[in-house]
């Protein structure tokens, strides 16, 4: 099982982990940027004049252009945190699974080895009886 994981779920996961906190530096970046910008934009507006409008709308494209970047970013990291929550998920599963068979088969041995004994134990008893 432990083989299992680290063959096929453990690269997976650190490899979407890395990106995903890669993601976030980056989330972290636009939203600043975002943040920043769009305080010069207010200030613009507040303060702008007519040719100042050009360069209002000149920043508004970029908020857009960052806002969709940005987005996509989000969508792109909570899909990859979504993978890993549902493949390590089903490891887990398939592990309590397995853990289940296995305490199920002990459970089977250690009943049919007390069953065997008291067998042997009746076997010897009508033997002693039967002499």
């Amino acid at each position: 099982m432990n083989e299992s994981f680290s063959k096929h779920i453990q690269s997976t996961t650190e490899q979407n982990l890395k990106e995903i906190e890669a993601d976030d530096l980056l989330l972290k970046q636009l939203k600043s940027e975002l943040e920043q910008r769009y305080t010069a934009l207010e200030e613009l507006q507040k303060h702008g004049t007519k040719y100042d409008q050009h360069e209002v709308e000149k920043e508004l494209e970029i908020l857009e252009k960052l806002q969709y970047k940005y987005n996509k970013l989000e969508a792109k990291r909570k899909k990859l945190a979504k993978q890993n929550y549902e493949q390590i998920s089903k490891f887990v599963d398939a592990y309590e699974t397995g853990l289940s068979a296995l305490k199920s088969d002990v459970n089977d041995r250690s009943v049919l080895g007390t069953t065997n004994e008291h067998n042997d134990s009746l076997t010897r008893l009508n033997t002693f009886q039967s002499k």
